[in-house]
């Protein structure tokens, strides 16, 4: 079956988002699912159901929008949404165009015609064609996609469609409409012949009127046939385009799914995935000579691929849609502004935060200016920047700009509305960052309840709150409770959404960590090796996730002293965040980690460069690190330390020591309170007796012991609050 419901990867390193779209909506699955499939029964899913999705992808072609709209699936709880798409029917096309207010203004203008002539295009045949497709019966759908397709191209050929009746009105309505070229020549005629007659008598009567009066007459005559020549040549644009875009749709989409070796034919169990990549090609050709209708195919595309998490695919089209709506519509249009942030939301995806924070800064101020403050567009932008700005560990920008967001949602839509409540759970981890952890425990204790309230306990949003509510718990040394919130977290989303969902691997990897907080590696490191496992074949073995992952396992196999272990490990998960995040502060963090495990195993060679590394990129980014994690800096001199006394150089130990000033000292992580004091007085006093023995295997083995005695005993710095950062067309959420 063609997968149209395929939910969204998350390079993004998505939780809540996977479910949410423009400023806060619906995406994924739901979307696209039939009804027979929102029943969870399979006896009732075939590929009937892929009817259904192509009905839906042709339905938000022609209308800008999916049958179930995103912005009404925000508030409602998912049985709520299982329901509508089970019983309510979608309006037709034309009627959804006409209802659409400011998005019929924006499609009518980009496809160079009037409103009126818009949705009157869209009405009669288009209407059975999509509607037929989404009939909630699937035994009154199309039977295949071939027969779908012959349909759309009986409607461009200007033949009777099946999806009507069969009338002889409709049938003569359709032959005046294929010889529409003969009839309006002689309906032109007809009406000269009237104008002309009409024109003559009254020459007649009012001949001795000023020639003036008469010139004016004339001149107004001329600019009514010039009116009329172009609202004549916007209605055939608007056609044209409209049959380029149905063509593509036909030909190239649906054209994925015939039998292998038929023209443009994958086979009957093609992917949405391999639909999209078969067809991009062949876009510039097809729409050639229509920029406009290029531009929203590219950006549609650019969208789908962002949802699929492949944010560098995404890149490519969204990049040619902002320049042709750029190029044609002007730098300010909503269309070319949209555009932009959905392009800055994919660099910011692929971790390329150089180029998205421009681009969001860019389309903030376009967007404040043409919309004001407080438009939803504009508080969306604000609030992708903000998140960006977290992102890159620019605290004191990212901050004010959510509380400026916030209050302009408490005064615009209320304390406890959805948007309200999804700004205070992206507010929160940023005061985790720097390090006002009971302002966040109680911002998201407050989301926390407003969220069950108004979406119910089992709705993705209030999994999310929970999720980062328990890793301000962790960062707040309250170990235990946060267990109990992680656990209660994984087994909603498990439930609701799926073990392999990225949210729930999400949740999975967190409560790892919390183990390996609590001392329980081997704990943490079974459940890291099933959340490896599902994210390698879940998003692909370079994925930055999986590069995480890997990471913290490395560093649960080191404290259980599995050295060599370790080392690939640690080295694997390296690999991938040089690739993906080079300058993100846990890569250089995880340098400081494999410097430690190669130290545990004698390699001094080895273990100096990847130490003095580690140590120089995590002081380089030391502002971007989050204050309960700046601790890490100092451990990493301290590992040097070590190396050189390990290594019998003394000097170079002194010198590190004197780097180590009570100010840097003073970073060490402040919680684990007696657990923390015994390990430090255990490695002092284990330190000063390995260095007063000879160079003997036992000295080695107790010089390792006192390198597990120092590494700190949890890995929460790799939990949700600084990695499910996610964002969207719109609002953004962690």
């Amino acid at each position: 079956m063609i997968d149209f419901g395929v939910a969204k990867a998350t390079d993004q390193r998505i939780t809540e988002q996977t479910m949410m779209t423009q400023y806060g909506v619906i995406v994924g699955t739901l979307e696209y699912m039939s009804p027979e499939q929102a029943a969870f029964s399979a006896l009732g899913v075939d590929t009937r159901s892929d009817i259904y999705a192509l009905g839906v992808v042709l339905y938000e072609l022609l209308t800008g929008s999916t049958p179930l709209e995103r912005e009404r699936l925000q508030g409602a709880s998912y049985a709520e949404i299982l329901e509508w798409i089970k019983e309510r029917e979608p309006p037709r096309p034309s009627t959804r165009l006409f209802a659409s207010g400011e998005r019929l203004e924006i499609l009518s203008g980009q496809r160079s015609t009037e409103p009126a002539r818009l949705t009157k295009l869209m009405r009669g045949e288009l209407d059975w064609i999509v509607m037929r497709a989404l009939e909630k019966d699937r035994t009154r759908r199309y039977e295949t996609a071939s027969s779908f397709a012959r349909d759309v191209r009986h409607f461009l050929d200007g033949d009777p469609v099946e999806a009507c009746p069969p009338s002889a009105a409709y049938r003569l309505r359709k032959l005046a409409r294929k010889h529409r070229a003969a009839l309006v020549t002689a309906a032109g005629f007809a009406a000269l012949l009237v104008v002309g007659a009409a024109v003559s008598t009254w020459q007649a009567i009012a001949a001795r009127r000023a020639e003036v009066r008469a010139t004016f007459e004339a001149r107004a005559a001329l600019d009514a046939k010039a009116k009329a020549t172009a609202e004549s040549q916007k209605a055939r644009h608007s056609a044209a385009q409209a049959e380029a875009v149905l063509s593509f749709f036909q030909d190239q989409l649906l054209a994925a799914a015939r039998p292998e070796g038929q023209e443009g034919g994958l086979g009957k169990d093609v992917t949405l995935r391999q639909a999209v990549d078969a067809a991009e090609p062949k876009i510039a050709a097809a729409f050639s000579d229509q920029p406009g209708a290029e531009a929203a195919i590219r950006h549609t595309l650019g969208s789908s691929y962002s949802f699929l998490g492949q944010p560098t695919l995404a890149m490519r089209q969204l990049q040619r849609a902002f320049e042709l709506r750029t190029v044609r519509l002007g730098p300010d249009h909503p269309d070319t502004l949209t555009t932009q942030n959905m392009l800055a939301l994919a660099y910011q995806a692929a971790g390329r935060l150089d180029r998205a924070i421009p681009l969001f800064e860019q389309t903030l101020a376009a967007r404040t200016a043409r919309l004001g403050a407080n438009h939803p567009d504009t508080l969306t932008t604000q609030n992708d920047l903000a998140m960006a700005y977290r992102e890159a560990g620019r605290w004191d920008q990212a901050i004010p700009l959510f509380e400026r967001t916030l209050a302009a949602q408490k005064a615009r839509l209320g304390v406890d509305h959805p948007y309200t409540l999804l700004t205070q759970n992206n507010l929160a981890p940023a005061y985790q960052a720097v390090g006002q952890i009971d302002r966040a425990i109680a911002l998201l204790q407050e989301t926390l309840a407003g969220r069950t309230a108004k979406l119910g306990a089992d709705h993705p949003s209030t999994f999310s709150t929970q999720n980062n509510l328990a890793s301000a718990y962790q960062a707040a040394g309250q170990v235990d409770r946060a267990i109990t919130v992680f656990q209660r977290t994984l087994a909603g989303r498990t439930a609701r959404l799926g073990v392999d969902h990225p949210s729930t691997l999400t949740t999975r990897h967190d409560l790892a960590c919390a183990y390996q907080g609590r001392g329980d590696s081997a704990g943490a490191e079974a459940m890291l090796r099933d959340v490896l496992a599902a994210r390698q074949k879940k998003l692909g073995g370079q994925h930055p996730e999986v590069g995480r992952t890997l990471a913290a396992l490395g560093q649960s196999l080191l404290k259980q002293g599995r050295w060599s272990q370790s080392e690939a490990t640690l080295r694997e998960g390296l690999a991938i965040l040089e690739a993906k995040r080079p300058d993100a502060w846990l890569r250089s963090d995880t340098q400081v980690w494999l410097g430690a495990s190669l130290l545990a195993q004698k390699k001094y060679t080895e273990a100096e460069p990847m130490l003095l590394a580690g140590y120089e990129g995590l002081k380089a980014r030391e502002a971007r690190i989050p204050v309960p994690s700046r601790y890490r800096l100092a451990e990493a001199g301290e590992r040097l330390v070590q190396l050189y006394e390990a290594w019998d150089q003394q000097e170079k130990a002194r010198e590190w020591r004197q780097k180590m000033t009570p100010a840097a000292q003073a970073k060490t992580k402040p919680r684990d309170g007696p657990i923390r004091f015994f390990w430090s007085a255990f490695a002092s006093r284990a330190a000063s007796l390995a260095r007063s023995l000879p160079a003997s295997r036992a000295s080695s083995s107790l010089r390792s012991v006192v390198l597990i005695a120092r590494l700190k005993p949890t890995c929460t710095d790799w939990t949700s609050p600084f990695l499910s950062i996610s964002t969207s067309r719109g609002m953004a959420s962690a």
